[in-house]
């Protein structure tokens, strides 16, 4: 994949997102590892405002991508990481970390498979199963073994 293809793609999945409007508003932010978090578009007041300060609820959905990866890599974890978050946005409270896998696993799997890039979601389940010996994926792993888009990208 291309940068241009893989903005692309988050422009897509980020747009779909923050078109619901009962979801949260979902920012996409490229960083490295060390690097401070801005909240897009958060500013203090207008330049000339007199104002003593300021407090902020924010209530948003974010995704942090390593801009160190790979145009492909940054695809395939931002498509991981969009199926956390909605997971996160489909329950109350607690999040069962194991579930959320799943979900994370499970939707990026699809959504690569739907954007026809299979070889890079072969990739991605070739990596989850690099990383079984940890919880939560060796139980995610586990449970997602007869799930047919699982079998599918892990060759099981």
């Amino acid at each position: 994949m291309t940068q241009q293809q893989t903005s692309d793609l988050i422009k897509k999945y980020t747009e779909r997102w923050n078109n619901e409007k009962r979801k949260p508003p979902l920012w996409v932010v490229g960083a490295h590892p060390g690097d401070s978090i801005c909240i897009p578009g958060l500013t203090f007041a207008n330049k000339g405002d007199m104002k003593a300060g300021m407090e902020i609820l924010i209530s948003a959905q974010v995704i942090v991508l390593n801009q160190d990866m790979l145009p492909d890599s940054i695809a395939s974890t931002f498509l991981h990481e969009y199926g956390h978050a909605l997971h996160r946005n489909s329950k109350a409270g607690s999040i069962d970390w194991v579930e959320s896998e799943i979900d994370a696993i499970k939707f990026s799997l699809s959504a690569l498979s739907e954007e026809g890039l299979d070889d890079i979601a072969y990739r991605e389940a070739a990596t989850v199963l690099q990383m079984t010996s940890d919880e939560p994926y060796k139980s995610a792993v586990s449970r997602l073994s007869e799930d047919p888009v699982w079998k599918k990208f892990s060759r099981h």
